[in-house]
C-alpha cells in the first residue's frame, strides 16, 4: 500500500514527477484533511498499469467525487466522510466494485449506470430520502443506506443478488417492495417507524433481522422464514409473554429482546 500522509504530502509534491509505484502494491491512500483534489498524484509512474486498484480517500476535503479517467482499473474507492453533495463523475469507472460514499452531503442516488459490476454500496449518513435509480447495478451484494432520511422501501426490483441491506436509522413505517430479494440474507431495519412485521415473509433465505427501536407489537409475520436464525427485537412494544411463546415454538431461532 502506497500511503500519502500530512507529513510527507510537500516532499511528495516535489517529486511527483519521478516518484513511482511499486509494483506489487494496489492500494494508495491520502492521509485524512489533505487535499480537495487529486491534481497531484496524476503523475505518478505506473499508476495506469495497476491492476484491481484501491483508492482510499476518506476524510479529506472533496467538495465532489473527483475525475478519475486516469485510473482505468479503478475496483475500490472509499470516499467517506468528505463534502460531498453529488454523485458523478463515475463514468470512466466501470470496473468498480466498491463504492463506500459514507458520511457525506449526497441527497440522491444517480449516476451509477456507468458502475454496473458494483458489488458493494455504502451510502450511509446522507441525505437520500429516496432509493432509486440502481436499476443498472443488479450485481450488488451489499447496500448500506442507514442513518438517511428515506420514508419508503422500493427501488430494489433489480437488486435480485443482494445478500445484506441496511437501512437503519431512516423515517420507514412499512415493509414492502421486497418480493424480488430472494437472495437476502441480512436486513437492518432498526431506528424506523414500523409498527408491524407484515410483508417480511417474502424473504426466504433470510437469516438475520434486526428491528429494535421501532414501534412493533407483535411477532406475527414470522411464519416461513426456515433460514431465520437471529432476530433482534429490543425495544419494542411487544409482550413478553409472545416472545417467550415465540421462543419455545422456534427453538433454532436467537431472539435478542
Amino acid at each position: 500500500m502506497i500511503t500519502i500522509e500530512k507529513r510527507k504530502w510537500k516532499n511528495f509534491l516535489l517529486k511527483e514527477e519521478t516518484f513511482k509505484i511499486p509494483s506489487d502494491s494496489n492500494i494508495i491512500r491520502i492521509g485524512a484533511k489533505m487535499v480537495p483534489d487529486l491534481s497531484y498524484i496524476k503523475g505518478l509512474k505506473n499508476l495506469r498499469k495497476i491492476e484491481n486498484l484501491r483508492l482510499i480517500l476518506s476524510g479529506n476535503l472533496f467538495t465532489e467525487i473527483p475525475d478519475l479517467s486516469f485510473l482505468p482499473n479503478l475496483r475500490d474507492l472509499f470516499l467517506k466522510n468528505n463534502k460531498i453533495s453529488t454523485i458523478f463523475n463515475l463514468d470512466t469507472c466501470r470496473q468498480l466494485k466498491q463504492l463506500f460514499l459514507s458520511i457525506n452531503r449526497i441527497q440522491k442516488i444517480e449516476n451509477l449506470e456507468f458502475c454496473p459490476y458494483l458489488t458493494k454500496l455504502g451510502i450511509a449518513s446522507n441525505q437520500i430520502s429516496k432509493i432509486e435509480n440502481l436499476e443498472q447495478n443488479n450485481n450488488l451484494k451489499r447496500l448500506n443506506l442507514a442513518h438517511n432520511n428515506i420514508i419508503k422501501i422500493e427501488g430494489l426490483d433489480n437488486l435480485e443478488n443482494l445478500e445484506y441491506l441496511n437501512l437503519s436509522l431512516n423515517k420507514i413505517s412499512a415493509i414492502q417492495n421486497l418480493d424480488h430479494l430472494g437472495n437476502l440474507k441480512f436486513l437492518d431495519l432498526s431506528g424506523n417507524n414500523l409498527k408491524s412485521i407484515d410483508g417480511i415473509d417474502k424473504l426466504k433465505n433470510l437469516a438475520e433481522l434486526k428491528l429494535q427501536h421501532n414501534y412493533i407489537d407483535s411477532l406475527n409475520g414470522l411464519e416461513g422464514l426456515e433460514n431465520l436464525r437471529y432476530i433482534h427485537i429490543q425495544d419494542n412494544p411487544i409482550n413478553p409473554s409472545q416472545i417467550e411463546r415465540f421462543k419455545r415454538v422456534h427453538t433454532d431461532i436467537h431472539i435478542f429482546s
